[in-house]
């Protein structure tokens, strides 16, 4: 038994969009601490995610898909976390979510003094 396909039945379809949605999430740790900090962060990915932008919040960034970060001054930092799969993207954001406070020891002369967030 045989099959006969029909010259124009078989249609291919070219720049066919896919959308995926993405479910992302991510972690950093630590996320507080006297400056500096280094923290490793960690995302929640779906297999299928190809690439990954991780934007600080001091204005450096990492492609790197777990990336290990130096914050060099006190403050709060907003991390985003943008995900892409083909054409498609999706992005996490954590609002002062890294949170960098001073703390230093001074010692002189028998002395100890110990300052935070600048007091």
């Amino acid at each position: 038994m045989g099959f006969e396909v029909a010259k124009n039945f078989v249609h291919v379809k070219k720049d066919l969009i896919m959308i995926h949605d993405l479910h992302i999430n991510f972690t950093a740790t630590p996320s507080s601490g006297a400056f500096p900090l280094t923290s490793t962060f960690t995302p929640q990915l779906p297999d299928l995610v190809t690439q990954v932008l991780l934007n600080f919040g001091d204005g450096e960034t990492s492609s790197l898909f777990n990336p290990t970060h130096r914050y060099e001054m006190p403050g709060m930092y907003t991390v985003q976390l943008t995900a892409f799969v083909s054409e498609n993207s999706s992005t996490e954001v954590k609002t002062n979510y890294i949170n960098i406070n001073v703390k230093h020891r001074f010692s002189r002369n028998n002395y100890t003094v110990t300052t935070k967030n600048g007091f």
